[in-house]
């Protein structure tokens, strides 16, 4: 999956750096690796990109699963943070999840690395999620 998220990628967007939204750490510990850092360093490593883990939760949050849009954005408000500021300066940056629902924590993370420096920010997932709200 991997290979295909890779060079989807690689023909369509020019990236400098690769960062994976952190997991949870009772999470990861429950499953035993970061399925967002496994599918980023894999990516990494068939596009030749640097990676970086400056992207850090800052707080415990809850699971965002059967939350309201704006439930979400309240409860990742100021979850996320860098680490190295320098790291992602004029860069465009690629961020990396397994699934994404609403965009609520891309949204945000996006957001901090443009607030940041960024040069850009795009972002790859492996799955969408849709919302049974509308069925």
């Amino acid at each position: 999956m991997a290979d295909l998220l890779a060079s989807t990628i690689n023909t369509l967007l020019p990236i400098d750096l690769i960062l994976h939204v952190p997991t949870d750490p009772c999470r990861q510990k429950e499953r035993g690796f970061s399925i967002p850092e496994a599918l980023a360093t894999a990516v990494s490593r068939r596009l030749s990109v640097p990676i970086s883990g400056c992207l850090i939760l800052t707080r415990r949050v809850r699971s965002l699963r059967g939350l309201a849009p704006q439930e979400r954005a309240a409860e990742l408000r100021d979850a996320f943070a860098l680490s190295n500021l320098a790291n992602i300066e004029k860069k465009r940056i690629l961020v990396v999840d397994d699934v994404i629902a609403y965009g609520t924590t891309t949204a945000e993370i996006a957001s901090l690395l443009r607030a940041n420096g960024a040069l850009g920010v795009s972002v790859a997932v492996l799955a969408y999620a849709a919302s049974t709200a509308s069925i």
